[in-house]
């Protein structure tokens, strides 16, 4: 029988990866016996989440079918700016600065800036000898990375869950079905369209993540897999 091979557009579209990834390097950080095992599972938590974070802002960019000029423009934007933008777009407002969400989301942009880019930094050294380079305000989240723990991933992951919550639902005002297209679909053309999809997670993930996250997810529609059916035993004829 012939078979019809359909061609596709894909797009990367990895954001419900690294929100997972956070979610599992967090809950390994905490059953590490050691300190300094915890702390490099902590590192990666706060590093998938940010992921997660940018992979969000892009996936708005994109779902707005930008002309090409324009869309080569607002890929510069920073993480926030995209975000004001596609809110722009939706609802014909801009993204309030001052909202204590937003804040605590610049918070760990200016984080992730200073960990990725070398700048010089005022510090204190400690009494065991170690530098000190502060923490943010809200979330204080050190901007030392070598000082990042378990308790720092869990208020950096769920703070970014309550900002997709914030975002997505209340400011965009998008049905969960959309976002979760928009931020997860790989093919171009269902991704940019108004369509209701929903994640399929295997049963013990999807636990995980109401535990470990502690927040209700509102933003995307995310589901426990059912189990295989049991095969069924063959029917036995006669005697």
């Amino acid at each position: 029988m012939n078979q019809q091979i359909r061609d596709m557009k894909a797009c990367q579209r990895r954001f419900f990866t690294h929100l997972a990834d956070a979610v599992l390097h967090l809950t390994s950080s905490r059953s590490q016996a050691a300190r300094a095992d915890s702390d490099i599972s902590s590192r990666s938590s706060v590093l998938s989440s940010i992921l997660s974070l940018e992979s969000a802002a892009n996936s708005c960019i994109y779902h707005l079918q930008l002309a090409s000029s324009v869309l080569a423009d607002a890929e510069r934007f920073t993480i926030l700016g995209k975000f004001d933008y596609f809110l722009l777009h939706m609802r014909q407002r801009h993204l309030d600065r001052g909202d204590s969400h937003v804040k605590q989301v610049a918070e760990i942009i200016r984080v992730r800036n200073d960990a990725f880019h070398s700048k010089i930094r005022s510090g204190t050294f400690g009494p065991d000898g170690n530098a000190r380079f502060g923490s943010t305000e809200t979330l204080r989240i050190p901007y030392d990375i070598r000082r990042w723990n378990a308790p720092v991933a869990t208020r950096v992951l769920r703070a970014l869950v309550d900002f997709y919550n914030w975002y997505f639902v209340g400011q965009c005002a998008l049905h969960k079905g959309v976002v979760t297209t928009m931020l997860t679909c790989y093919e171009e053309e269902l991704s940019s369209e108004q369509i209701h999809t929903f994640l399929a997670v295997e049963p013990g993930l999807f636990s995980n993540l109401r535990r470990v996250i502690n927040r209700q997810i509102k933003f995307v529609d995310i589901r426990p897999s059912q189990p295989a059916a049991p095969p069924v035993p063959p029917l036995r004829v006669g005697g």
